[in-house]
């Protein structure tokens, strides 16, 4: 299993749910990514495109006004872990 990154900050939609599809067709099943954003919008559309797609959604947290989205590629769909939203 592989762990991989996507920082997509200062991209606008669509782009950032784009980027995370190219990346996500290059990953084999079971590896893990983790994308950075700072849009809330962005950050809905790509959860919306994770769970569309049925890969997993790990985690989401909220550090120093970036969403870190952690996925799994192709994997079951369980509810993710949330914090720092405070």
């Amino acid at each position: 299993m592989t762990k991989l990154e996507l920082n997509v900050c200062g991209r606008s939609c669509p782009i950032p749910v784009l980027e995370t599809r190219k990346k996500i067709r290059e990953m084999a099943i079971g590896d893990e990514l983790l994308i950075i954003v700072e849009y809330p919008p962005s950050k809905d559309n790509i959860i919306r495109f994770i769970l569309r797609e049925r890969h997993e959604l790990c985690q989401i947290q909220e550090i120093d006004g970036k969403y870190h989205i952690l996925i799994r590629k192709n994997g079951e769909i369980n509810e993710p872990k949330i914090s720092g939203f405070d």
